[in-house]
């Protein structure tokens, strides 16, 4: 079988919703027919293991110490869902160099289509190492009066720490070396950022203005030439009830908005999926030097991120899990084992084949699947318009 695709996720912080959100679209991207591991690598603030309520298992710590084999640590926590499983951790100190090289292999031989992981929140070195070691890489923001400026910094970190081992550097690349480049270096590395794979989720915690919302994907467009928006998660008053019941979201109000919007994101991310994303090199080779940046000035080369907002430490802080201590559920189901031939095998075919997979996911025959906005509700999908440039349209 093929390599599964790595798809991690980061936020400029903690506490804002990003177990909750990748928990549930990996379980909508498992009942769409593709098998999915999602692995918790937030190792300050693990969530997962009381997020599904699973049993004492082994975790990652136990992996790292060469006592179990990763595929050991798989457990489905929903019997209605075996395609879903689940490798949780515990606290422990960031990955090392060393294991991070060492999970990202084990991971690459996972009997699986899609791997998920959720990183720790800020915009530290450490994390977007993790973040750039997949193939994938998703941040979660919420629309706040601080959130574009938290958002730009994690991203030149982000960016840096690319660019850093791109190019071979020795040490981390400052902002004074970046500014000082040539031409033609800034004109690779804007070539590159454009290509690079990094899209973004607004998560509405509260209700928030059109405005806020806007700013957000204005970062992104400034870094990547686009704005690179997989969805909008509207506020719901449901939410606690989900994660007090441990149960998908979907589970608890399926035609609600929050769930239509899962659901849009999921199936925007299949898309993305999909796609081939061209290598540093090939993208170096295409860059043509007499062609100018037509963005406009750009962050990565200023020596401020955003001179209109100073961000403090406790911009940054880390709250504390907000799912509390890891439960201990009295049982959960066990994983089905992995099949070629398995019935929904088709939609798994069209996904490895790069083709648009059709989800399977039910919905009461009222629900229209459109995209949502906070002032003008949901409006019609423009996949094409989310696709990064250099992209296929077909």
């Amino acid at each position: 079988m093929d390599t599964p695709i790595l798809v991690a996720m980061g936020s400029s912080q903690t506490g804002i919703g990003k177990s909750f959100i990748l928990s549930n679209i990996a379980y909508l991207l498992a009942k769409s027919g593709l098998h999915v591991t999602l692995i918790d690598l937030n190792l300050a603030y693990p969530a997962f293991a009381s997020f599904f309520r699973l049993p004492d298992w082994p975790t990652l710590s136990d992996f790292f110490d060469q006592s179990v084999e990763l595929t050991d640590l798989s457990i489905a926590p929903f019997s209605h869902v075996p395609k879903l499983n689940v490798i949780p951790s515990q606290t422990d100190s960031p990955l090392k160099a060393s294991q991070l090289g060492q999970l990202s292999e084990s991971c690459r031989r996972l009997q699986t289509d899609v791997v998920l992981w959720e990183g720790i929140g800020g915009g530290t070195t450490k994390t977007s190492e993790l973040l750039i070691s997949a193939d994938r890489c998703i941040f979660v923001e919420v629309p706040d009066d601080k959130g574009p400026s938290r958002l730009s910094h994690v991203l030149k970190t982000l960016m840096r720490t690319y660019l850093t081992q791109i190019f071979s550097a020795q040490t981390p690349l400052s902002d004074a070396t970046l500014a000082n480049w040539d031409p033609t270096q800034k004109q690779q590395a804007l070539a590159l950022m454009q290509r690079c794979p990094v899209q973004c989720i607004v998560n509405q915690v509260t209700d928030s203005h059109d405005s806020e919302v806007v700013a957000i994907k204005s970062v992104m467009k400034q870094w990547f030439g686009k704005e690179n928006c997989l969805g909008i998660v509207p506020h719901s008053p449901q939410v606690e009830k989900a994660s007090k019941q441990y149960r998908p979201f979907y589970e608890i109000d399926a035609s609600g908005t929050m769930t239509r919007s899962l659901i849009q994101i999921a199936q925007k991310l299949m898309r993305w999926l999909k796609h081939s994303v061209p290598s540093p090199l090939e993208t170096i080779q295409e860059v043509d030097e007499t062609t100018g940046n037509t963005w406009g000035q750009h962050p990565l080369f200023e020596n401020s991120v955003n001179r209109n907002a100073v961000l403090t430490e406790d911009d940054f802080a880390l709250e504390t899990n907000p799912f509390g201590s890891p439960s201990v559920a009295p049982q959960a189901a066990n994983g089905a084992e992995f099949s070629s031939n398995s019935e929904d095998d088709e939609v798994r075919k069209a996904f490895r084949n790069k083709e648009v997979p059709n989800p399977t996911i039910q919905l009461p025959s009222d629900v229209d699947l459109t995209l949502y906005s906070p002032n003008e509700g949901f409006k019609p999908i423009d996949i094409i318009g989310f696709l990064p440039p250099g992209f296929d349209k077909e």
